[in-house]
């Protein structure tokens, strides 16, 4: 009897723990049947969606557009779109819609528009003036939403354990997205995402699916390796949540550890002690130069495409940036892609305000073209404010009458004076306020012409960013500016440009004047720099070249704490040189903790 109670007892316990699993599992949500909208997606019930007047790509009238998710006439759930001219009569709409639904026009009921409302009305009239704000289908009634935002997701990145993934949207669209929620699970049949919903407090879920991250950038750490991965963007209740799935499980990560990652662990798992700030400068390499070119050789033939292709570098450089944990970023060749569908949001999420000034070149015609490439300067907003960003192409800033010297010089060098007006490279300048002090901080980058053939250009373009830098420098009160110039010189730590930055003058008698006729004395205006990276190594390492190109100058009052090491010459050469599997640039970042004073 003993036996046989304690089995009941125990099968009893089992069916109530049983049930009680089954009771706390969410139930599948009702699905939508049928749907126009082939992105996964969930669409808010009980409302009608309306875009007033939007022109479609394919329309060359603009248009109504309407979507709603309905019961049809066998009481499954169908998404239903309709694209109607703005002068639609209502009750034509009436029978459209209906017909949509029930697949027939003669299958009408009373309600759907409210009575008292002219159906010789036009659709524009009633629907997007607002004098109506519900519509009733089959005795429910439906919310109309008028002009609510939508995007279109999706992740273009490559997804490797080790990286950072972001999803991909128009330049626009990330400010309509309240918030980005990432799952991890496993696809349905046909290889499909299961149903998006919103559950009891009204946050959007994917059924049977773990909620493992919010927000707009995704780390992907080694639990994540093997996994399908989905992001979905909530742009809130009355409005499309949109989602998206990557097709392959998340990769493992590559069998050498990325380049930056020792010396990230060594001297940057923290930020700056109080009272400093990190400062990085790095040329990332922008798609530009990286990309094979028809018929022209490589620039990096000991790379394969898929190493320098921009959905495997990309999740690699903003995983790196994010690991020096710095206050103030200087970044050259920084695609415009990269920038705006990318590290603008990137940096916001990291509390971080940004600026981006691109290049521009000039067709044979004379006409302006941009060269979808440019400086970034990035600050922490936990510690800097921001004041003003000043921005100009030295091409254009050489014309102003406080060059006038400059120009003069060049006039005894027609190719070289051709050679300079035609040359693309930029000044960017950002003030910001010193949160904890009234200081200004005056933050400066740039990148110089390449071409080692013409150091006469080079100096030329580095007077004219000196006083490009010390004009904006004169709009603040000098006893409280500090300056920090961060940037890819393209010269080397004995050349002409960098004395001319650390002692403030270069001479007629200069070496760089060699390669042409013109000849020049000029000194800065004011400031002098200092190197607050000392003598740094190899900061460019390629099959052709090695040598320190890039640079962070302070000028008297910004003191220099400590140098982070560049990373050992075995892992910069391990893939011949760089960019590398485990290098996404061919450059290194120079990284600095600085004490203002």
């Amino acid at each position: 009897m003993a036996l046989n109670s304690y089995l009941r007892n125990f099968r009893l316990g089992r069916l109530l723990a049983s049930l009680k699993m089954a009771m706390s599992q969410p139930r599948r949500p009702q699905e939508v049947t049928r749907t126009p909208i082939a992105q996964p997606h969930f669409t808010p019930r009980e409302t009608v969606l309306i875009w007033p007047l939007k022109a479609f790509a394919n329309d060359s009238n603009p248009s109504v557009r309407i979507l709603m998710v309905v019961e049809d006439a066998e009481n499954r759930l169908i998404e239903v779109e309709m694209k109607r001219p703005p002068y639609d009569k209502l009750e034509i709409f009436e029978k459209k819609l209906y017909a949509k639904i029930y697949g027939t026009e003669d299958v009408m009921q009373n309600g759907l528009i409210p009575s008292g409302v002219d159906e010789q009305a036009t659709l524009y009239e009633m629907l997007c003036s607002e004098q109506i704000n519900e519509i009733v289908v089959k005795g429910r009634r439906y919310r109309l939403v008028h002009d609510p935002p939508d995007v279109l997701v999706n992740v273009e990145l490559r997804a490797k354990i080790g990286t950072i993934l972001m999803p991909h949207l128009k330049v626009d669209d990330f400010l309509k997205v309240r918030e980005f929620t990432w799952f991890a699970g496993e696809p349905e049949r046909g290889n499909r995402l299961p149903p998006i919903y919103r559950d009891g407090h009204n946050q959007i879920q994917v059924f049977s699916w773990n909620k493992i991250h919010s927000g707009r950038f995704l780390e992907l750490l080694p639990e994540h390796q093997g996994k399908t991965i989905a992001v979905v963007a909530d742009l809130g209740v009355d409005a499309v949540a949109k989602g998206f799935m990557l097709r392959q499980p998340i990769e493992a990560a590559t069998e050498s550890p990325f380049i930056f990652e020792e010396r990230q662990k060594k001297y940057c798992s923290e930020e700056a002690p109080p009272g400093q700030y990190r400062i990085v400068d790095y040329n990332v390499l922008a798609h530009i130069y990286a990309k094979p070119r028809k018929g022209k050789p490589l620039f990096f033939p000991y790379c394969s495409e898929e190493t320098i292709s921009d959905d495997v570098r990309y999740p690699i450089i903003l995983k790196e940036l994010k690991g020096y944990n710095a206050d103030l970023f200087f970044l050259q060749e920084v695609d415009k892609k990269l920038y705006e569908s990318y590290l603008c949001h990137f940096f916001e999420d990291l509390g971080f305000g940004s600026s981006f000034v691109e290049k521009e070149t000039t067709r044979g015609n004379g006409t302006p073209q941009l060269m979808r490439e440019g400086v970034v300067i990035a600050f922490n907003k936990r510690k800097f404010a921001f004041e003003k960003e000043y921005k100009t192409q030295l091409a254009n800033y050489v014309a102003e009458e406080t060059n006038n010297d400059v120009m003069k010089c060049l006039e005894s060098d027609r190719i070289l004076k051709e050679k300079l007006l035609t040359r693309n490279n930029i000044a960017l300048v950002v003030a910001l306020k010193e949160l904890s002090s009234d200081k200004t901080i005056i933050a400066a980058s740039t990148h110089l012409f390449f071409d080692p053939a013409y150091e006469n250009i080079k100096i030329i373009q580095a007077v004219l960013c000196s006083r490009f830098i010390d004009s904006v420098r004169r709009n603040y009160e000098d006893s409280k500016t500090r300056t920090i110039f961060g940037g890819d010189l393209n010269s080397t730590p004995k050349s002409a440009v960098v004395k001319f930055f650390e002692e403030g003058r270069v001479t007629e008698d200069s070496e760089c004047w060699k390669s042409g006729d013109a000849r020049g004395s000029f000194e800065t205006n004011s400031l002098k720099y200092y190197s607050l990276c000392g003598s740094p190594g190899n900061t460019n390492v390629t099959g052709g070249f090695k040598g320190c190109l890039d640079y962070v100058f302070g000028c008297q009052n910004v003191q220099s704490v400590r140098v982070v090491p560049l990373p050992e010459e075995e892992l910069v050469t391990r893939f011949t040189a760089l960019p590398s599997p485990i290098a996404p640039s061919d450059h290194l970042a120079l990284v600095c903790d600085v004490k203002i004073l």
